[in-house]
């Protein structure tokens, strides 16, 4: 039974409640208890400088995200084929292909995930050319990339954090 005051997220693709409890994600599908059913966003971060990376995991390190990591467009495509993620975060430059090739090469493999294109270089021919491609959003590296993945992760996802009172006995 969940009970008190939490944080409900609404998904706008699944109708399905989400309880946030604390900064973990939690599903709820009997209203039992919160940690049976526990689950976190999978995101594949294809990024091939590390210090991106620790700063990419820095800011997305509470218990809402499960991050994993590919630095070049050969793991990505494994990763990509050989696991389930909630959502892509593709880098325009890897040292085996560029981020638009691989985009083409996952869509081919995988139509829904979301994919969100960074890249140092604002380029609006890049953006429109990767937005035709298949990618669901186009964010130049900037100083506040960083803070803003984040909500840029949610959004694309569709889920909206809200507080308010979780009634108790409240049916599923």
């Amino acid at each position: 039974m969940v009970q008190g005051i939490g944080v409900l997220c609404h998904i706008a693709a699944n109708q399905e409640p989400t309880f946030i409890k604390g900064r973990g994600r939690y599903k709820v599908r009997e209203w039992r208890s919160m940690d049976e059913t526990m689950e976190r966003v999978r995101v594949l971060m294809v990024e091939d400088n590390q210090d991106h990376l620790d700063l990419c995991r820095e800011y997305l390190s509470d218990d809402m995200f499960f991050l994993d990591a590919a630095l070049d467009g050969r793991e990505a495509l494994d990763k990509v084929k050989n696991n389930q993620y909630d959502i892509i975060v593709l880098d325009y430059r890897l040292p085996d292909t560029t981020g638009s090739e691989l985009l083409r090469r996952i869509r081919a493999i995988n139509k829904d995930t979301p994919i969100i294109f960074v890249t140092a270089m604002d380029d609006p021919d890049i953006s429109f050319q990767v937005m035709q491609d298949g990618a669901s959003d186009y964010i130049p590296k900037s100083f506040q990339y960083y803070e803003r993945l984040r909500d840029r992760i949610l959004d694309n996802l569709g889920i909206e954090v809200v507080e308010e009172d979780i009634p108790p006995n409240r049916p599923a």
